[in-house]
């Protein structure tokens, strides 16, 4: 896979079009640098590892599943691939709800006695999102894994692609969350152009600031949940994208062989 590929495929996600929607359009450099890094992970001094994790799985004599065996692992890879996924996107939904009831993780919403000038920090919404994002990981890499063993005892050509998951994965790992980091630096633009927007519109009526109205259904706060949901659920199908093309191969194989 060249890097080309990578860069054509990352620029294309959801997660991009819809950063690049809600970001100001003066912060367009951002946007790019973000696109730009996004399809630059595959760093080719790895080349080394990846040809040592490649021929050591050339050398194993370790027999592939029947036909039967392959089609249960897919059957099993699907429903933990659904499971995880449909999990983790009620968790991003019920924290970003208007009523998150007993959500474990909760948008934050300033208390209402608390005044508007207190109650504008960023900061409670950077640890949100990075509170989300770690709820991503402890989900991702036990699905990740489990995937890759399903893989391991279907055919010697899938024990490879999994060999060489595992290595891009450990490779890569780092440099994602380097990257997804910026995703709240990135957002946090759009916050202040709603805090900004929201003010023009008190200076231009006369109105008071009052902090218990912004969250209510189409205040400029409401309106930041709502597309913060938006950029977490984008941002949960991107990082799902390797384990998804792992059962397709898995699911590949079974078409091949039944």
């Amino acid at each position: 896979m060249t890097q080309a590929v990578l860069r054509t495929h990352f620029n294309t996600s959801h997660l991009i079009r819809l950063l690049a929607d809600l970001v100001p359009a003066n912060a367009a450099p951002s946007q790019q640098e973000f696109a730009q890094r996004l399809g630059q992970w595959v760093s080719f001094t790895d080349a080394m590892t990846l040809y040592a994790a490649l021929n050591s799985v050339a050398q194993s004599a370790r027999s592939a599943q029947t036909a039967a065996g392959v089609s249960a692992a897919l059957a099993c890879a699907h429903a933990e691939l659904a499971r995880t996924r449909n999990a983790m996107v009620q968790v991003i939904q019920r924290s970003c709800a208007a009523v998150p009831g007993s959500a474990r993780i909760k948008f934050p919403v300033p208390p209402i006695e608390t005044g508007p000038d207190i109650a504008i920090s960023y900061a409670p919404f950077l640890r949100f999102c990075v509170t989300v994002q770690r709820e991503m990981d402890s989900r991702l890499g036990p699905l990740r894994a489990s995937v890759r063993q399903a893989l391991m005892g279907a055919s010697p050509a899938l024990r490879q692609l999994a060999a060489l998951d595992a290595v891009f994965d450990t490779v890569l790992s780092e440099r994602e969350r380097r990257l997804l980091a910026t995703v709240p630096a990135l957002v946090e633009k759009r916050f202040n152009a709603l805090r900004q927007e929201h003010l023009h519109m008190l200076a231009a009526t006369g109105q008071v600031d009052d902090s218990a109205v912004w969250i209510r259904p189409g205040a400029w706060l409401a309106r930041f949940r709502d597309e913060l949901c938006g950029v977490l659920l984008a941002q949960w199908e991107l990082r799902l994208q390797p384990v998804t093309g792992l059962v397709q191969a898995l699911g590949n194989e079974v078409n091949g062989k039944t």
